[in-house]
């Protein structure tokens, strides 16, 4: 597997080529009625790597009222099917297609409202254009609420995976030889696990398509990260003795790291 890091080495100069023909393109757009554009997605990240289908260059454009018209300061949407404004236009000689996320000015109230993948968007994001530097003030705010949010949320997250596999609720389900659900239970408890990591690294969750991916490239990992998830992957979810195999894995290898690494964090104040 090509983790993000190897990715962003394999494709620097592609996006970093992209990054230069976006910035002409904002460059020449009418901003009266823009505040903020940001750059998102896997060209801010560096990791765009489009496929046989292609793909659009990701922006957030933040407006200053809210009723702005999208067609006339971009153009006709060509994907009126999908929740953003699709364009595709020609800079120096080359056809590029953006997908523009049009909203207000976030500001820090209205980022402490997102759901996870919305804050991790926002803060994965460059700035491209910001009137009077308006982003980059609110975003010290911002940077604030997340240390105060991530230790929360680890903490919180850390609670609902030993309850998941804690005594009480492993016993209900041996009881009735329910070891599908066991494995359900313990795949939640897996999947809270790798949220966890996020915080750890100071981070909000990914959205659900790209969770795992991530991680493999994060600073703080337990030890043998990548072995260890391969082996929790493999379940036989008919099976009472795999569940435990995994459970032991899980709690040893996993949990017991993340519970060190919470009580780092809880002792830093904020």
């Amino acid at each position: 597997m090509k983790n993000l890091n190897e990715m962003k080495a394999r494709q620097e100069d592609f996006v970093g080529h992209l990054r230069g023909l976006t910035e002409k393109y904002v460059a020449g757009l009418e901003k009266e009625k823009i505040q903020t554009i940001l750059l998102s997605g896997s060209v801010a990240r560096g990791d765009y790597f489009p496929g046989k289908l292609g793909g659009y260059v990701d922006l957030i454009v933040m407006t200053k009222e809210p009723n702005f018209d999208a067609n006339t300061v971009f153009g006709k949407d060509i994907e009126p099917e999908i929740p953003y404004h699709c364009v595709e236009t020609f800079i120096d000689d080359e056809k590029i297609g953006f997908e523009i996320d049009i909203r207000p000015f976030v500001y820090v109230h209205k980022f402490e409202t997102f759901d996870e993948p919305g804050k991790w968007s926002i803060l994965e994001s460059k700035i491209l254009y910001d009137e009077n530097d308006l982003f980059s003030k609110e975003l010290s705010k911002i940077e604030f609420l997340k240390k105060k949010e991530l230790k929360s949320y680890l903490e919180k997250t850390i609670f609902e995976i030993e309850r998941l596999i804690g005594d009480y609720i492993c016993d209900k389900w041996l009881r009735r030889a329910a070891y599908i659900q066991l494995h359900e239970n313990l795949n939640k408890a897996i999947k809270l696990g790798i949220c966890c990591l996020y915080y750890i690294n100071g981070s909000y969750v990914a959205p659900d398509n790209r969770l795992s991916y991530y991680t493999y490239s994060f600073e703080k990992l337990p030890e043998n990260y990548e072995r260890m998830m391969k082996m929790l992957m493999k379940q036989n979810i008919s099976s009472r003795r795999d569940f435990f195999r995994r459970k032991q894995l899980f709690e040893s290898g996993f949990l017991n790291w993340l519970k060190s690494e919470k009580i780092k964090i809880t002792a830093i104040q904020i």
